[in-house]
């Protein structure tokens, strides 16, 4: 019963969220071209989905180390469900390069949509690198 709570206080706050970040990606896409308030929107949203389990404990180390002027390339290594979101701890802008299907799953496509992540078709291998 508790996990049904919890998946359901996941799809408001994320449906909430959702339509927040859209409505600010309207309001300031003329001044933000980098969609750093719908960046920061994210953030917010991942801090909500950590702080709800009271048996989740975690701890972000390393952060001091992270140069703003300077360009990362972060690769993800998907072990967990979880290593996505934690990156939004990352005191960075950054974008998702990601495989076109995954922009088609519920919710999680459209906030890569609303980020301006970068798409790839895989069945395209040269077009993708072009993107990249």
């Amino acid at each position: 019963m508790l996990s049904v709570l919890f998946y359901l206080f996941l799809f408001v706050i994320c449906t909430f969220f959702l339509v927040l970040s859209a409505v600010a990606l309207l309001l300031t896409w003329p001044f933000d071209k980098s969609r750093r308030i719908v960046h920061e929107l994210s953030r917010i949203l991942v801090r909500i989905f950590y702080a709800v389990p009271p048996l989740w404990k975690f701890r972000v180390t390393g952060r001091e180390y992270i140069d703003r002027r300077k360009p990362y390339v972060i690769v993800v290594n998907h072990q967990a469900g979880l290593d996505i979101p934690t990156l939004y701890f990352v005191p960075l802008n950054f974008r998702w390069v990601s495989k076109r299907e995954v922009f088609k799953v519920p919710f999680f496509g459209q906030f890569l949509l609303l980020h301006g992540d970068i798409c790839i078709n895989r069945s395209h291998a040269t077009a993708a690198m072009e993107k990249v």
